[in-house]
């Protein structure tokens, strides 16, 4: 099963997660005290950088236990955040300064020689497929873009001069091509890539673009919008609106597709805040998760090897349960993923972002339930293959008793002791010394259970299969 992973920055101050393929699952990492602009997870994985509305502005985060690595400086409000191809580098597109900050992920230190651009920000930066540009786009007054050669930081002379603000950004996955999205008409632009001349048959648009990406093969280009239907897909083979897509309830502010081009997640104004299109047919996607507030931006995690283990979840007696199971860094408990078991089989996977040492938590919120399990597991690049963990989770509710007689058949007398074990799991439950008569019983939960009788010089004797019901409720 192909893994997805979502990060959404929202106007509510807060970043979320979601698991794919179900999406069902929203987890908050972090608040920030001010809107999330941006998102970015670096090329291998290791690293998510947020951009805020608030200081520190900038935050890079480790996936690998969701820590705060550094806090880069950079003077005011963040709206843009764009990794190198090979991750040496972070591009920061930020307020007032010098607008733009490239940051070298060796040490988190601010590259020296990057260019200043006039004031007033940069909306959002883009690097080329094989590093050699990063493009930039803001509202400092025409030309309001530029293309920075990244051999020497220096602006490219001779590249156009937008029509109004420019909004975003994005090279095609080859880097033939420069799409972006304008405050002003004709509001989308295409550029070929290294001219930096104009693509012609780019449809008009009615209003400014907000976001703007491509597909990962390059097939299509989605651009977020306002007004109406507010998300357009582009089929690039002859610039044609492609028919039948789904439209978002209001202004269309970011927007990504998965690793694989499968689906294509949408960040925008109006209830729900997010929208996740299946791309096979552009359905929207059952059971996303709706975000509290205007969906600012959004960000795949790259197709990566996470490190995985399979399990399975039963109830005391071997049937399957299907309860929520965090996965949790050690020793930070830090939480990584929430997956919730198939109601049929108890399966279930989970997936870190690096090797280590990890916990499952599995809360039990079944009625009656006194107890939640926890474990210690390792994920590797070897645990993926091992055969499935079974986890028995405690029983939940009223005991009922099971009871009988143990006599020695040599002589009448009482038998050593009772053990009683889960027919299901062959699971140990009780120990019990039956009386001087023999006679014994023990609470235990409702079940399925087989008994065996234990004395010192005679053989065991292994009785059951039994079925005990639940005691009957009074009143």
């Amino acid at each position: 099963m192909t893994d997805y992973f979502l990060a959404v920055g929202s106007s509510d101050d807060t970043l979320r997660t979601l698991e794919g393929p179900a999406f069902d699952v929203a987890t908050t990492r972090f608040a920030s005290g001010g809107d999330v602009n941006a998102v970015a997870f670096s090329p291998d994985g290791a690293h998510l950088a947020v951009g805020v509305s608030a200081p520190p502005w900038l935050v890079i985060i480790r996936t690998s236990d969701w820590s705060v690595t550094t806090d880069v400086q950079v003077p005011s409000y963040v709206y843009g955040v764009s990794w190198s191809p090979d991750g040496a580098y972070l591009a920061v597109g930020y307020y007032g300064g010098d607008r733009l900050a490239v940051i070298d992920t060796s040490d988190w230190s601010v590259v020296p020689g990057t260019p200043s651009l006039p004031d007033k920000r940069v909306w959002d930066c883009a690097w080329s497929p094989d590093g050699a540009y990063l493009a930039v786009v803001g509202d400092w007054g025409e030309p309001n873009f530029a293309v920075i050669d990244t051999t020497d930081w220096s602006v490219v002379p001779g590249t156009p001069s937008l029509p109004g603000d420019g909004y975003s950004c994005e090279f095609s996955p080859d880097g033939a091509y420069l799409a972006l999205g304008l405050r002003s008409a004709p509001y989308l632009v295409v550029l070929n890539a290294p001219e930096w001349t104009r693509v012609s048959g780019v449809p008009a648009a009615a209003s400014a673009h907000r976001g703007v990406s491509w597909s990962p093969d390059g097939a299509y280009l989605a651009v977020g919008h306002a007004p109406t239907f507010c998300l357009t897909i582009i089929d690039t083979t002859d610039w044609s609106v492609v028919p039948g897509t789904p439209a978002v309830s209001s202004t269309g502010y970011d927007c990504a597709w998965s690793p694989d081009g499968a689906y294509l997640a949408v960040a925008h104004a109006g209830s729900p805040y997010l929208t996740v299109i299946d791309t096979t047919d552009w359905s929207v996607v059952p059971g996303t998760p709706a975000v509290s507030s205007t969906g600012l931006t959004v960000a795949w995690l790259p197709d990566i090897n996470r490190p995985t283990r399979h399990g399975i979840l039963y109830d005391h007696d071997g049937n399957p349960l299907s309860l929520p199971v965090q996965l949790l860094r050690r020793p930070a408990w830090a939480r990584s993923q929430v997956v919730t078991p198939d109601p049929v089989s108890g399966a279930f996977t989970v997936r870190g972002f690096a090797p280590g040492d990890y916990h499952l938590l599995i809360p039990d919120t079944r009625p009656g339930a006194t107890d939640d399990r926890l474990l210690r597991i390792t994920l590797d690049e070897t645990t993926g293959a091992l055969a499935p963990l079974e986890v028995y989770m405690p029983y939940a509710g009223a005991l009922t008793t099971i009871n009988g007689n143990a006599t020695k058949a040599i002589d009448g007398s009482a038998a050593d002791d009772v053990i009683v074990r889960a027919w299901g799991s062959h699971g140990h439950v009780i120990d019990v010394v039956p009386a001087p008569s023999g006679d014994w019983s023990a609470e235990v939960p409702p079940g399925t259970y087989d008994i065996t009788y234990r004395s010192a010089g005679c053989q065991p004797v292994c009785h059951g299969p039994y079925t005990i019901a639940a005691p009957e409720e009074e009143g």
